[in-house]
């Protein structure tokens, strides 16, 4: 009875192995090789930009044909760069290794419509393997329209129809004022309006044709505020403000800045890239008037000014100096201001004057001063007067032309003394002649005993010097040595050496920036290197900046950061190979780059 049971047991158990070993061995066998094609975006505008992915996942190193990436016409590609991974795993007891490899490529559109992506595709043996095709639609892009008012009510205008087509993120650039007289100052100042996340903003600046720029900073209680507009709340955001000064009359334009933004809509959304452009805004430019303008008008005295004047001394003699400063302080780049200077007296002296200058932000304006320094060496007793001086200015204000004005000084001069020091060495004395009585000479007489002295050189003192000369030296040297060797430990060693040479490096990076050097560009390079390792906590001398980039990630810096800081190298070293001397983006890399700082201590 318990035979057959046995036996139908063994064998339906050996079946069973059977078929669990076959679907073992097709599992094994089979390899799940695909492809795929997905985008950023299924509507955009011509000035967004797409970027698309193909992924390929090969399982089990199965050897498949060439991947044919798709045709991307009605697009230009901007970029396209490919990653391999690969993967191990345990499938059924069965170790298995799966290689994906990630083609990114960043399209820019080149005509509106819908257009189909066709699918990528592959040869796997017999078989096609092939990806969906992915349709986009692509809007014309509505031009930038300028928003009608001026200063801190433009702030929330109703939305254009530019900005209604892309409303989670657009830019705006508002003037302070749309009419101003040659030469006077005025902001402008470029917001972005946000409802998505923003990673990265790239920007490219206008030339301000017709304008002197002076990008200033913005005070940080301006630097962020939330607004509702048409019923959407936005996070609103300077992006870039700056001083302007018309150089000639009439209508001019302040083109579009353009910017390049990394943005999504949630944490687990894939992250876009857009470009926004804000409108071109024109500004009206009067002449100055031509009634009641002084002679003496100087072009670009336009603000406000004040004289200021003084002396260090009101009486001096002949051939003594008298030191007369004269400073000039306005609202104006002092720098592209002549400073007036006094007449030269009759019967005085003067040397080639020193001026120095300089201008600084205050609120939203440049002011800044000048100062003349100028010597008066009167060559006569009596007295001389240091007369008055005059500056001509135009005060957009008032609309009037003004005159700033600095007091005459009166200096009496007395006769100079014999002996006394003049302005260019000392006086000689009077020629004295002594006269003597001959019978009031009368010879030397000597006694005593005036034989030499006999002296051993061994115990004379030059002797004894040379004989502790070679233990003096040897003292000095041993004493230098230690010095070399204690000097690095007073000062902080390493450390100290390293903390003055950024310190050396961030003092000059801004003044080369001024000087539009391109020797800007290696020192910010240095010094972002120089940040990063002292992050790092070890050297990156021999790395990538992408290794740099990752290392900089294991150790805690967050991957946007870590990114940034490889671009800001990466512009760095395109501009000085380009030869860039544009001061204006020195300086914007300089902020960048001191902002980064500020964000990768915390």
């Amino acid at each position: 009875m318990k035979k057959p049971f046995v036996h139908r047991l063994i064998r339906q158990s050996l079946l069973g192995l059977l078929v669990l070993v076959g679907w073992f061995a097709s599992n094994a066998a089979y390899a799940d090789n695909r492809v795929s094609l997905e985008c950023s975006h299924r509507q955009m505008t011509m000035d967004d930009i797409l970027r698309c992915e193909v992924t390929v996942t090969i399982e089990d190193d199965s050897e498949v044909g060439e991947v044919r990436l798709p045709e991307f016409r009605g697009f230009q590609i901007i970029n396209r760069h490919t990653s391999t991974s690969e993967q191990i795993s345990v499938v059924n007891f069965k170790m298995a290794r799966t290689r994906v490899n990630t083609t990114v490529i960043t399209l820019q559109p080149t005509r509106t419509g819908k257009i189909t992506i066709p699918s990528a595709w592959f040869m796997d043996g017999n078989q096609r393997v092939i990806s969906k095709p992915f349709n986009v639609t692509v809007q014309k892009t509505i031009e930038p329209q300028a928003i009608e008012e001026e200063g801190t009510n433009a702030l929330e205008s109703p939305l254009s129809p530019s900005e209604r087509q892309t409303p989670q993120l657009f830019i705006r650039l508002i003037p302070e004022k749309n009419q101003v007289v040659l030469g006077e100052q005025f902001t402008v100042s470029l917001y972005v309006y946000l409802q998505v996340d923003v990673d990265q903003a790239i920007p490219e600046y206008p030339k301000f044709q017709g304008f002197e720029s002076h990008p200033i900073e913005t005070p940080k209680i301006e630097r962020r505020r939330k607004l509702f507009i048409n019923g959407r709340r936005y996070d609103v955001q300077v992006l870039d403000r700056r001083v302007l000064i018309p150089q000639r009359s009439g209508e001019l334009t302040i083109d579009p800045y353009r910017f390049r933004f990394q943005a999504g809509d949630g944490f687990f959304r894939q992250r876009q890239e857009a470009v926004r452009r804000s409108p071109p805004v024109k500004i009206t430019v009067d002449p100055l008037p031509e009634i009641n303008r002084p002679d003496d008008f100087l072009r670009g005295a336009v603000g406000t000014f004040k004289l200021s004047s003084k002396v260090d001394r009101r009486s001096t003699e002949v051939n003594q100096p008298v030191e007369y400063r004269l400073t000039m302080s306005g609202t104006a780049n002092m720098e592209a201001i002549s400073l007036p200077q006094p007449a030269i007296p009759a019967g005085v002296k003067t040397y080639p004057p020193s001026q120095s200058s300089e201008s600084q932000q205050q609120g939203n304006r440049i002011v800044g001063s000048k100062t003349l320094e100028l010597l008066f060496v009167p060559e006569r007793a009596g007295s001389f007067t240091i007369p008055a001086v005059e500056f001509s200015y135009f005060d957009p204000v008032s609309g009037l032309y003004k005159k700033a004005k600095a007091p005459s000084y009166r200096i009496q001069v007395r006769p100079a003394q014999a002996g006394a020091k003049t302005s260019t060495g000392w006086q000689a004395p009077e020629k004295q002649i002594l006269e003597m009585d001959a019978d009031a000479l009368r010879p030397l007489h000597f006694s005593g005993d005036v034989s030499a002295r006999q002296h051993s050189f061994a115990r004379s003192w030059v002797f004894q010097g040379l004989v502790a000369l070679p233990l003096v030296l040897t003292l000095l040297m041993l004493l230098i040595d230690g010095f070399r060797r204690v000097l690095p430990l007073l000062k902080g060693g390493e450390a100290a050496r390293r903390a003055k040479e950024i310190a050396e490096l961030t003092r000059n990076a801004e003044s080369l920036a001024k000087k539009a050097d391109t020797e800007f560009y290696p020192a910010v390079v240095r010094l972002l290197d120089m940040w990063a390792e002292d992050f790092a906590g070890e050297t990156l001398k021999g790395s990538t900046r992408a290794a740099a980039e990752a290392r900089l990630v294991e150790k805690g810096l967050s991957e946007t950061e870590a990114r940034r800081w490889r671009e800001l190298g990466s512009a760095c070293d395109s501009a000085r190979f380009a030869g860039s001397g544009d001061e204006s983006r020195m300086l914007d890399l300089w902020k960048e780059a001191l902002n980064w700082r500020k964000e990768a201590k915390r």
